[in-house]
């Protein structure tokens, strides 16, 4: 167990941990309308400037269960200061970058920062608040700061290259980063590192990194110069990978997964859910701006501009749920958020290329108006909120790992489907995916009154 004592926490300390949320994720969409420019002053080409942004993917995809592991082992403050501190320093790396090579280097890094503060800050807003209405508000300062961090970047992005230059993008994240390390040290309690293990499965971790990187880099190169036939062989081997991480899990004494969080209902379940409502966030974010761009002539500030509705709705939507969350209970609440805000693509997917260029902002801002405002805080707050205190960590990785590759994995999806059916298309495998996590999440979670938490018995969670 975690030698660690729940005291009661306010707003600051909220703050806080949502700052290091959006900290973490700002670059990942910020940097995208600076690629131009990137490409013009470091002479890099088309092909390999999509891995600016690609870089810090992998590291955050392949290193969040890593991330949520040491947690659990070393502490949830002391890997949230790490996590923020090592960002700071990838991002001044990035910002004052000579060369592609280390541009690159500084963006997996930041991936990897991320890894290490996201699944910390989920598990100590679980831990540090307790008592409603104040754990449902942390839960939503959470989500807020995450899909803000994503469309504000977006939205911010194009400004900052514009004004100050693209590398103000990575430097104007150090200094903050510093202040929020301050403010966690002196605002969160210390808490100690789990007791009933004592190493982290290193091989463990290499398999899952080189896994989970392989289908990732084989899925993202597909349909950008060669079909996805051309990667399978590299597909292929990260899932060889993959399957030797959980050969691996299933016969280590201490492993870095225990593979029994899996067997839980409500872990699953909320997992396979925000998979999907990332997917479907992917396709509002990348496909609609492409969409805006491509169909109707907006430039990328003005594409970033017509998002900004969206993001608008997530922050009201997020802070007003909390109510709904507690009398409907977030099971119902996510599975409905997630089916109205897939049947809420069908808009923007029925537009032709006369339509206006503001109703394709309109279009997409039906998606958050629908649900897609609430989907994460409901599921974060079912699914790590809901957790046993000792597996937070853990299960926050499992989590923070099906959100970015759920998000991943789709757009190489729509990739695919912009290439044969264009826009449409790939906006019926978003709806595909959201409708189908609204049924995953209403199957796999446990109704309210059948079961309040999670409990361990042995090394299996009983529903």
């Amino acid at each position: 167990m975690v030698s660690f004592r729940p005291r009661k926490a306010g707003w600051p300390t909220a703050v806080v941990l949502g700052s290091a949320v959006f900290l973490a994720l700002f670059d990942s969409t910020a940097v995208a309308t600076a690629l131009p420019a990137i490409g013009r002053e470091l002479e890099i080409t088309s092909a390999n400037l999509a891995w600016v942004v690609n870089a810090y993917s992998l590291g955050l995809g392949c290193f969040v269960l890593v991330g949520g592991r040491i947690a659990d082992l070393i502490g949830r403050r002391l890997t949230l200061a790490i996590g923020l501190g090592l960002l700071a320093a990838a991002s001044v790396s990035a910002g004052t970058a000579p060369v592609f090579g280390v541009l690159l280097a500084s963006r997996l890094v930041q991936g990897v920062a991320a890894a290490l503060a996201l699944p910390a800050a989920l598990a100590l807003t679980g831990q540090l608040f307790v008592e409603e209405p104040m754990r449902s508000r942390a839960f939503a300062i959470n989500a807020v700061a995450g899909s803000a961090a994503g469309l504000l970047g977006a939205v911010a992005g194009g400004t900052i290259t514009t004004l100050v230059g693209w590398r103000w993008i990575f430097l104007g994240v150090a200094a903050p980063a510093v202040l929020a390390v301050l403010a966690a040290v002196a605002l969160i309690p210390r808490d100690g590192g789990g007791s009933r293990r004592t190493t982290l499965d290193l091989l463990g971790a290499a398999l899952a990194a080189v896994g989970l990187a392989g289908v990732l880099y084989g899925l993202t190169a597909a349909g950008q110069e060669q079909p996805l036939r051309a990667w399978a062989p590299v597909v292929a081997l990260g899932g060889a990978f993959l399957g030797l991480f959980l050969l691996r899990q299933v016969k280590t004494i201490d492993p870095l997964l225990n593979l029994s969080l899996l067997r839980s209902s409500r872990t699953l379940g909320g997992s396979l859910g925000i998979a999907a409502h990332s997917a479907a966030y992917t396709a509002v974010s990348v496909i609609g701006s492409m969409q805006m761009q491509l169909t109707a002539g907006a430039t990328p500030a003005q594409a970033g501009l017509l998002l900004s509705p969206v993001l608008l709705i997530v922050i009201i939507a997020s802070a007003l749920i909390g109510p709904a969350l507690r009398r409907f209970g977030t099971r119902l609440v996510a599975g409905a958020g997630l089916l109205f805000s897939g049947a809420a693509l069908a808009v923007p997917a029925s537009l032709c290329s006369s339509a206006p260029l503001w109703a394709y902002g309109l279009a997409l801002a039906t998606w958050a108006v629908f649900g897609g405002g609430i989907n994460h805080v409901a599921l974060t707050r079912e699914t790590i909120g809901n957790a046993p205190p000792d597996q937070r960590g853990a299960i926050s990785g499992v989590f923070e790992t099906a959100t970015h590759i759920g998000g991943a994995l789709a757009l190489a999806v729509y990739a695919g489907a912009l290439a044969t059916g264009g826009f449409s298309v790939a906006y019926l495998w978003a709806i595909g995916f959201s409708v189908t996590g609204a049924i995953l999440v209403l199957l796999l979670i446990p109704r309210p009154s059948a079961h309040r938490h999670d409990t361990v018995s042995g090394d299996r969670f009983t529903s």
